[in-house]
């Protein structure tokens, strides 16, 4: 009579089980990094991270994947309204039915179908205006067939149809560059107003027996209707509460440009590289109707208030500098976001931002992100430096308290910083500073460190400009 196997025995067996499957998991796992390693390499090398000029102008510059992206989308829209079709009219109808379709891409928000898709708000304004660009070619197509081939009538269809159309004409015209940076605010009213007209002109165009177009529709209008709703209940949600005042920013010039404290009614935790709509009452009779973005440039707290920096440029910023010039001023204001994907920085042992000018303002959130989390423990980063091109010395002004306090809440053990950020302490690193444009420092106020570990630094000049 056999004897049973001993449970030390099967502990054995089981244990060169796991480990046979362990080792077969590894190497199925090395095996597969090996043969994508190269296919890996080719698409980052040639899609990601290639660029090529556009019109041979060395100033435009796209990335290739975009190109890909176009091209293809393109071609997907040439085969399906030209494969089998006989004759115009079939044409006419195919274009009217793929435009439709491409109306419903068009319709989302840009910050919010950019937040769900997970892709930065450039790359959703590209592949928005190729769109945008076939609907237009399908839409020209459609109406030139029509409108050639049938007497104007004057009936619902026929109007409906025409002023659709020039609603697209219209909105392709404004979103042009050169119309787009002078005249921002009448775009978005222009863009607003014919997304709204589009989607009841096309309702009124699609007859009642096209039971397939007035699903596109409905489909369409209810994701615009969505999106929207959304933005504005978040609006109010977050900037009024019952027991706290509504959101009020404090706005000071500090020579050329303007520092912005939002204080919130409600939590609300913001991440290093997005950014926020600011709308206010004042200045200028229409200032409630826009909404304009800036980055945010870090917290002071965990979960209220945040900062922002603004360069005043032309319209809104302009008269928001002049109101404030020479003091500080608090308004009431409507914040809307935060929007955007950021990146991770926390598994990188060494980390060198690069800015220019007003640029630094998209760092700061990320600076004060890694001394906070390396003061924890929660990041691998050791060596953090700022290569900073001033265009004039008055930006130091800008964000000089901001680096200061990064520089010296670094020089601080973790039970001091947690006490007071601002207390002394002597490790060696307490001469970190940057300069302000008041103080007597060199054209390079910042410190240039070898990287050695535990160190964050920043490294600030200016050009010197010779004058003759």
């Amino acid at each position: 009579m056999d004897r049973p196997l001993s449970p030390s025995i099967w502990y054995a067996v089981l244990f060169a089980g796991l480990v046979a499957f362990l080792v077969l998991c590894f190497s199925i796992r090395l095996v597969l990094r090996w043969l994508a390693a190269p296919v890996t390499d080719a698409i980052l090398r040639y899609l990601v991270y290639s660029t090529t000029s556009l019109f041979g102008l060395s100033s435009w510059r796209i990335l290739a994947k975009d190109v890909l992206f176009a091209v293809l989308y393109v071609s997907a829209n040439g085969v399906c309204m030209g494969w089998g079709v006989n004759a115009a009219e079939e044409l006419s109808r195919r274009s009217a039915s793929m435009l439709a379709t491409n109306l419903i891409l068009l319709l989302p928000g840009a910050s919010i179908a950019a937040d769900i898709l997970y892709v930065s708000l450039r790359t959703y304004h590209q592949t928005h205006s190729i769109v945008g660009l076939v609907a237009l070619i399908e839409a020209s197509i459609h109406a030139g067939r029509e409108l050639t081939a049938r007497r104007w009538t004057g009936d619902v269809n026929t109007i409906s149809g025409t002023a659709m159309f020039g609603c697209l004409v219209l909105m392709s015209v404004a979103s042009l560059p050169a119309f787009r940076r002078r005249a921002y605010e009448i775009f978005r009213v222009i863009h607003f107003g014919c997304s709204t007209s589009i989607c009841i002109l096309l309702w009124l165009h699609v007859p009642q027996a096209n039971k397939s177009g007035r699903a596109h529709v409905i489909v369409g209008t209810c994701i615009w209707a969505a999106t929207y709703a959304h933005r504005n209940i978040l609006l109010v949600y977050r900037n009024f509460s019952v027991s706290k005042p509504s959101t009020r920013i404090q706005v000071e010039s500090v020579h050329n440009s303007l520092q912005v404290k939002v204080r919130l009614p409600r939590p609300w935790k913001v991440r290093p590289g997005q950014y926020v709509y600011l709308t206010m009452m004042r200045p200028g009779f229409f200032s409630i109707l826009q909404r304009h973005p800036f980055m945010v440039a870090g917290s002071e707290t965990q979960d209220h208030d945040f900062q922002l920096r603004i360069q005043p440029r032309a319209g809104f910023t302009s008269r928001l500098w002049t109101r404030t010039l020479g003091g500080t001023r608090e308004f009431s204001a409507f914040v809307e976001g935060p929007y955007g994907h950021g990146f991770d920085l926390q598994n990188f042992g060494t980390v060198v931002l690069f800015a220019s000018g007003i640029g630094i303002v998209g760092h700061l959130a990320y600076i004060q992100k890694l001394v906070l989390d390396y003061r924890q423990s929660k990041t691998k980063t050791r060596d953090l430096l700022v290569v900073w091109h001033v265009d004039n010395k008055y930006q130091l002004d800008l964000v000089w308290e901001v680096m200061n306090n990064v520089l010296r809440r670094d020089d601080l053990p973790t039970t001091a910083m947690r006490r007071d950020a601002r207390a002394p302490y002597g490790s060696g690193k307490m001469d970190r500073h940057l300069g302000s444009s008041s103080s007597s420092s060199s054209e390079s106020p910042g410190l240039r460190p070898a990287p050695h570990g535990e160190n964050a630094s920043v490294a600030a000049w200016r050009p010197s400009v010779t004058k003759r």
